[in-house]
């Protein structure tokens, strides 16, 4: 945004100016600062070559931030819009169409039904005030989010007042990320640790019972050393050697399912 201003020197003669203002994306989301340029302007420094080329550069320096705001604007990955001091939705990115199930043009026209919860307007409309009002740079809190069909989708929005001239406010900047996704993600690691502490647990165990099971088949591999062919006793030897194997084997299985190393030796 340029436009032209006339100020008094301290001497009391007046004094034009040229004021470009520029919105400039930060490195963290949300995070914009406005970059104010100032230059002389008068009839006479318009139309000198100079002039048009300090001009010049600034409309180019210009033309970039805006390209670069447009960029990170549109290709974000998370849901972002504009919106005014009373709420009203001027620009949305294809994030937030997919996460509403409208189109950007039914967001922006206004076709699409207001998408907080009732129940959290006037919070909503509360926080935005203390944006406005200067009691908070940025905003961070969860509201829900109703799309088409009626389907609730918690969200947590990021706010971050953008302001003009003179640090008038004029916009909230908002980046609306889906916290179902993350809730389901935090679900999975939870659910992937449990898994995991059974599977240590598992081990733990297949381990100690296979100690066990290497005394048992060796002390058993004795014993049959020992007895005779014809020993009525060598029949239950026999048996408690094969239930021990069938154990082991057991072992194995127990120790596969636990995801345990396959250099394991169980008993033999």
């Amino acid at each position: 945004m340029t436009r032209v201003s006339r100020f008094r020197r301290p001497d009391g003669t007046p004094l034009a100016c040229r004021i470009s203002l520029a919105l400039i994306p930060g490195d963290a989301p949300g995070d914009f600062r406005v970059l104010v340029q100032l230059a002389e302007f008068s009839d006479r420094l318009a139309g000198e070559p100079a002039a048009r080329a300090v001009q010049a550069r600034l409309e180019e320096a210009l033309g970039e931030s805006e390209r670069r705001f447009t960029t990170l604007f549109e290709s974000a990955p998370f849901g972002m819009a504009l919106v005014t001091l009373e709420g009203t939705l001027i620009a949305a990115n294809s994030a937030l169409a997919a996460l509403s199930g409208y189109t950007v043009e039914e967001l922006v026209g206004g076709a699409a039904p207001a998408l907080s919860h009732p129940a959290d307007a006037g919070h909503e409309a509360n926080l935005r005030r203390e944006l406005v009002h200067g009691v908070t740079g940025t905003n961070v809190f969860e509201r829900r989010l109703v799309r088409r069909g009626g389907d609730i989708v918690p969200v947590e929005i990021n706010a971050a007042l953008i302001r003009g001239e003179a640090g008038r406010p004029l916009y909230v900047l908002e980046q609306v990320t889906d916290l179902g996704v993350s809730r389901r993600l935090e679900r999975r690691l939870h659910h992937a640790s449990k898994l995991e502490a059974i599977g240590q647990l598992a081990r733990g165990a297949a381990h100690d019972f296979n100690s066990m099971l290497v005394v048992v088949r060796g002390s058993t591999q004795l014993l049959l050393q020992r007895l005779a062919e014809d020993d009525p006793a060598r029949a239950d030897a026999v048996e408690i050697d094969l239930a021990a194997e069938r154990a082991a084997r057991l072992v194995g299985q127990l120790l596969a399912v636990a995801s345990a190393t396959p250099q394991l030796a169980v008993a033999r």
